[in-house]
C-alpha cells in the first residue's frame, strides 16, 4: 500500500523549530504535546495527518522524541528534516541531500533508510525542481565547522553530509519496522566556515539571549558572521518547506 494513502499520520521530526516552522505555520492543530526538549504537534496539513515533531539537538533528543510517537501515534511513515554541513565541493546552500544510510561516528553503525521512500523522494525534487543529491550521510556528536575536518570526515566515511541526529533517527525506525527517510538540507557547503554557536542555545535549539549576549562578548568577531547564517538558514528552510510542501501533496 502506498504510505501516502494509508489512515495512519506521517511523522516529520527536525531538531529545530526553526527547521520546520514554515510547515507549522501551515498546520491545522489539533493538539500539542510537549516532551521536553521535545514539542509533539498533531494536525492536518492539506488532506493528510501529519505529526510535526521539533525534538531538540543531539541524538539522545531525537531518539526520545521518535521513540514516544511511533509508541502512540503509530505512523505509516517517519522524515527527518533539518540542516547538514557538506562534505564534498559540488554542494551548494539550499541543495537536498537524500540519504540512503546514515553512519554513527561515534560507534561506526550504519542504517539503511527505506529505498522506495528515497526513490519517491529523487522523483519528487526533480518533479518540482530541487536539486537534491542522493548518498550516505554521517552524524556527529558536536558542530563541525571548519571545511577541513567536514571534509576529513567525509572522505573517512564515504559520506556526503553532516548532522546530528539522523542516525538516532533511523535507529529507532528500524527498530520499530517503521520505513524512514531522511532528507537535509545544506546549511554550511564545504567551503563555508560557520563559527559553533552551540552554546547560545538551549536543549530545544531557541536562541537564549543571555547566552548569546556572553558568547559575542568571548568571540566578539562572531558577531560579523550573523548575516551570513541566517542568510543560509534561509535558504535551507526554503527547500525543506517545498521539499515537505510537495511530498504532502502527492
Amino acid at each position: 500500500m502506498d504510505p501516502l494513502m494509508n489512515d495512519k499520520p506521517i511523522a516529520i521530526f527536525a531538531a529545530l523549530d526553526e527547521e520546520i516552522r514554515v510547515i507549522r505555520s501551515r498546520l491545522l492543530i489539533d493538539e500539542q504535546i510537549h516532551l521536553k526538549p521535545s514539542l509533539i504537534t498533531r494536525g492536518r496539513y492539506r488532506k493528510m495527518q501529519l505529526l510535526l515533531v521539533r525534538s531538540g539537538i543531539g541524538k539522545l533528543a531525537m531518539k526520545t522524541a521518535v521513540d514516544y510517537c511511533l509508541s502512540n501515534f503509530h505512523p505509516s511513515i517517519c522524515i527527518n528534516v533539518g540542516y547538514a554541513g557538506g562534505t564534498t565541493p559540488s554542494m551548494n546552500i539550499g541543495d537536498l541531500v537524500i540519504a540512503t544510510s546514515v553512519i554513527d561516528t561515534s560507534n561506526e553503525n550504519s542504517f539503511t533508510t527505506d529505498n522506495n521512500l528515497v526513490e519517491g523522494a529523487q522523483s519528487l525534487c526533480k518533479k518540482i525542481g530541487l536539486k537534491a543529491v542522493t548518498g550516505a550521510m554521517a552524524t556527529v556528536d558536536k558542530v563541525i565547522s571548519s571545511p577541513h575536518e567536514k571534509a576529513f570526515i567525509g572522505t573517512a566515511h564515504g559520506v556526503i553530509a553532516l548532522d546530528m541526529e539522523s542516525s538516532a533517527f533511523a535507529s529507532s525506525c528500524l527498530d520499530f519496522g517503521v520505513p524512514c527517510l531522511v532528507v537535509r538540507s545544506i546549511l554550511d557547503p564545504l567551503d563555508v566556515t560557520l563559527p559553533d554557536m552551540s552554546d547560545v542555545l538551549d536543549k530545544s535549539g531557541h536562541v537564549s539571549m543571555g547566552h548569546l549576549a556572553n558568547h559575542v562578548i568571548h568571540h566578539p568577531k562572531d558577531a560579523f558572521t550573523f548575516h551570513k547564517i541566517e542568510y543560509c538558514a534561509l535558504k535551507a528552510r526554503e527547500a525543506l518547506a517545498a521539499f515537505i510542501d510537495g511530498w504532502t501533496s502527492q
